[in-house]
């Protein structure tokens, strides 16, 4: 039994299937576009530590890592 079907820029990232730009282009028009949500609050359960990793809270920013 196959394994869910990749994003197409997924296979173009790893090299293993080499795509026609028309079978790309299909492809590509066939995936779904889900833009990130803007209004995602975390839980009120949720500790505060936790919560400056939230969405709302970040701006586009990853955490810095201690070296």
């Amino acid at each position: 039994m196959p394994g869910p079907r990749q994003p197409t820029d997924l296979l173009k990232a790893t090299g293993r299937k080499h795509l026609s730009r028309a079978e790309e282009a299909e492809r590509r028009s066939r995936e779904a576009r889900v833009e990130p949500a803007k209004t995602a609050k975390p839980p009120k359960w949720m500790p505060e530590f936790l919560k400056k990793y939230a969405p709302s809270s970040r701006k586009r920013r990853r955490p810095s890592r201690a070296a």
